[in-house]
C-alpha cells in the first residue's frame, strides 16, 4: 500500500510514475502486472512457490533467493528507460536481483523490515548476525549465501535507503550491508483519495484511534502490544 499510495501521489503532481507488481491489487493509471500473460502468471506463482516447500523440507525453513528472472521485466525497462527505480518490497521472488543489477538507473530502496539487509529473517528480534556478520561459526551455509546474494546486490546498486521510521534507519545505519550508505527517513504518507480534517476536534467527543495492519493484533510484528503500552502512559 505505502508503494502504490507514492505512485499515486507523484502521479497527481504531473510526475510519470510506472508501478510494477506481480500480484495486483490495485486498478490504476501506469500499473503494469508481470508476467502479462495468465499461463505466465500461473507458472511465476507456483515455481517459487515450489522452491520454497522444497527449502522448507531440506532446510526447515522457507528461503526466497530472488533467482527466478521476472519474465517480462528486462522488456518492460527498455520501454520505460527509468531515471530512477525505487524498490519497496522484492520478496515471494519477486524479481531476480541480476534483472535489477542490469538497470543503468540511480536507486531508492524502502526497507519496510529488514529483510534486504538480513540473510533470511524479515524481523529477527534479538539476532545481530545482520549487524556482526554471517561467518562459519554463527550461521549455516545457506544462510551465508542469501546474506552475500544481498550484499553483492547492494553493492552492485549503490542505492539511497529510505525507511519509514528511525528505528530501521538505524537497524540499516548499523548493518553490514546498509553501514556506510546514505539513509533517509521517508514516513509513509497518507492515502490522497482518503479526506479528513487533521485539525478537528470536538471537546467531549470520544477519541478513537483506528489500527490497520496486515494481520492486525493476531500479529506479534505489528506493534498492537506496544501502542497499547503507550496509550497507557497518556
Amino acid at each position: 500500500m505505502a508503494a502504490m499510495r507514492l505512485h499515486w501521489a507523484l502521479l497527481r503532481i504531473g510526475i510519470e510514475s510506472h508501478f510494477v507488481c506481480i500480484d495486483q491489487r490495485e486498478s490504476g493509471e501506469n500499473v503494469h502486472r508481470l508476467p502479462e500473460s495468465w499461463i505466465g502468471a500461473l507458472i511465476y506463482y507456483l515455481l517459487p512457490r515450489g522452491l520454497w516447500v522444497l527449502s522448507k523440507v531440506l532446510f526447515g525453513k522457507m528461503y526466497m533467493p530472488n533467482l527466478i528472472p521476472l519474465a517480462g521485466f528486462g522488456k518492460l525497462m527498455r520501454e520505460l528507460k527509468p531515471d530512477i527505480v525505487h524498490i519497496h518490497y522484492i520478496g515471494q521472488d519477486m524479481v531476480a536481483y541480476e534483472q535489477l543489477a542490469r538497470l543503468d538507473c540511480r536507486t531508492v530502496i524502502t526497507l519496510h523490515d529488514i529483510s534486504l539487509i538480513n540473510a533470511v529473517d524479515s524481523y529477527p528480534g534479538a539476532d545481530r548476525r545482520f549487524m556482526e556478520g554471517f561467518s562459519k561459526s554463527n550461521s549455516s551455509a545457506i544462510e551465508r549465501w542469501m546474506f552475500e546474494r544481498k550484499r553483492r546486490f547492494v553493492e552492485k546498486m549503490k542505492p539511497l535507503f529510505a525507511g519509514p521510521s528511525k528505528w530501521i534507519c538505524g537497524m540499516c545505519a548499523n548493518s553490514v550491508i546498509g553501514r556506510g550508505r546514505p539513509v533517509e527517513l521517508v514516513p509513509n504518507i497518507v492515502d490522497p483519495t482518503f479526506g479528513f480534517d487533521i485539525g478537528r476536534r470536538v471537546r467531549g467527543e470520544r477519541f478513537v484511534l483506528l489500527f490497520g495492519a496486515y494481520g492486525g493484533r493476531a500479529s506479534s510484528l505489528k506493534g498492537w502490544p506496544d501502542l497499547e503500552a503507550a496509550l497507557g502512559l497518556l
